[in-house]
């Protein structure tokens, strides 16, 4: 009876072990479940935000790079004395709905959509980001005030420098013509998803759904989303009976920022599950996330690969004057400044000629700015087939064009430009509808390198290109340093 009794006792002991083994199981399973839910909510509470903080990184990212290209065409193409074709080229090229070039001023110098009434109006005192870029800053803008009865558009105001002092470039987008429009509708997974990109007074100007007819506000389109997100930049409210987590992200370098709202059941999906799929659902929300972010990478490496051809097409735009293919100002300007400097070293002698077409004004009214165009590609294509490989040629701005002449004396570089000038009278062009031929006319002054800077040199050529046109044009006339013999 003691010995049933002590295996009677060891089976429950036993059994007694088993439950406690099977309960600790159990329940440590049941605590690490309850763990993992928890720690798996947290981290589907930062990877919201996470996709939140990409998504505006990477606008950001595009609207920085949009502003550098647009300054660096604006700087190359838009410093003349008339802009105004190279305006109307560059609001076509960026998909501007509307855009104005500001002087040193604030007084516009060409306006789009083409308002001839509008030149010479003072924009730069009525509106805050155009004060602000004609400080030198680049400004990303809100809504633009006249957009409030149309579909919202934002600004990029662009400064720069020029000859006639600083500059101002700005235009108005439709976000739905850009690239943005097809990342807003592809940037999330997430079913019923709601992104928004608001200005600094939460007036929504995109959407991943339709671009807003009219401007109004995140409130005004979405009460509860617009309530919410004016407290605070992450959480949940209930639109109907359904519940929402959102999150608002600043964009960096532009005013904007990035709102996305979803369903909380859609965004906690891989933890909603019974314990059984509870595995399965997680490895399918990481497999999502993986091919989301391979996704969001591939666009990324494409847009960089874009982005680098583009920065080098932008280089040689840069460097070249777009009318007649010549080298432009800054980029002759770059390489007679080094030209200089080894002439100084070396001792050889450099001329520059300071090149201008005669009575210019009088054939654009008389024969139409396109005439004028044909006068200086003519000019152009003569100097530069005329000189000798090593001599460099840029226009200079306006009608006039400068070349340099490196190894050449003032008595070598009188020859070149006497033969410059006959070169191109002697070659008439037709213009006009009725195919007359006109002869074009150059003047030309000359200068020789005497430990010159690049501006002194250049201005003495010039001093001689006036003494030349006050002589009756179509001839050259040198400028000699003061002090040299």
């Amino acid at each position: 009876m003691a010995v049933m009794g002590r295996l009677a006792g060891g089976g429950w002991f036993a059994r007694l072990i088993v439950a406690l083994i099977s309960v600790s199981l159990i329940g440590g399973a049941a605590f690490a479940l309850h763990s993992s839910q928890a720690s798996a909510r947290r981290n589907l509470d930062a990877r919201f935000g996470s996709r939140a903080a990409l998504a505006a990184k990477f606008i950001g990212t595009y609207a920085t790079e949009l502003t550098t290209r647009e300054e660096l065409i604006a700087a190359s193409t838009l410093g003349g004395a008339d802009p105004t074709a190279a305006f109307e080229a560059n609001i076509a090229a960026f998909g501007f709905e509307d855009g104005v070039l500001l002087d040193s001023s604030g007084r516009a110098l060409a306006v789009s959509p083409a308002t001839p009434g509008l030149i010479g109006t003072q924009y730069g005192a009525q509106f805050a980001p155009l004060r602000r870029a004609l400080l030198g800053y680049v400004v990303v803008s809100d809504v633009e005030v006249t957009s409030s009865s149309t579909p919202p558009m934002v600004g990029f105001a662009i400064p720069f420098d020029t000859g006639s002092g600083r500059r101002v470039f700005s235009g108005a987008y439709l976000i739905s013509s850009t690239p943005l429009a097809a990342f807003l509708n592809d940037s999330t997974t997430l079913q019923s998803a709601q992104l928004y990109l608001t200005d600094s007074s939460g007036v929504v100007f995109a959407t991943n759904n339709a671009q807003p007819s009219t401007a109004q506000t995140l409130t005004q389109l979405n009460p509860a989303l617009g309530g919410a997100a004016t407290k605070t930049t992450t959480g949940s409210y209930l639109s109907g009976s359904t519940p929402y987590s959102y999150v608002k992200a600043a964009i960096p370098g532009t005013p904007w920022s990035y709102v996305i709202a979803a369903p909380t059941s859609g965004v906690y999906a891989t933890i909603n599950g019974s314990a059984h799929w509870l595995p399965w659902l997680i490895l399918g929300g990481l497999s999502l996330l993986v091919v989301f972010a391979a996704w969001l990478t591939i666009r990324l490496l494409a847009g960089r690969r874009h982005l680098a051809d583009l920065n080098t097409r932008l280089a040689i735009l840069a460097r070249t004057d777009k009318l007649t293919g010549l080298s432009n100002r800054l980029h002759l300007t770059e390489e007679l400044e080094q030209l200089l400097v080894d002439a100084r070293g070396l001792g050889f002698p450099v001329c520059v000629l300071m090149i201008d077409v005669d009575h210019f004004k009088d054939l654009n009214d008389t024969f139409g700015h396109r005439a004028g165009d044909v006068a200086l590609r003519h000019v152009a294509h003569r100097l530069n087939t005329s000189l000798r490989h090593g001599d460099l040629l840029a226009r200079w701005g306006g009608e006039e064009f400068l070349a340099v002449l490196p190894d050449t004396d003032m008595a070598q570089g009188m020859v070149v430009a006497e033969r410059l000038c006959n070169l191109v009278a002697g070659t008439p062009i037709e213009i006009g509808d009725d195919g007359g031929l006109v002869a074009i006319h150059t003047s030309v002054g000359i200068a020789e390198f005497a430990d010159d800077t690049v501006d002194t040199l250049v201005d003495r050529a010039d001093l001689g290109l006036y003494e030349a046109k006050a002589a009756g044009r179509n001839t050259v006339r040198a400028s000699v340093r003061a002090g040299s013999a």
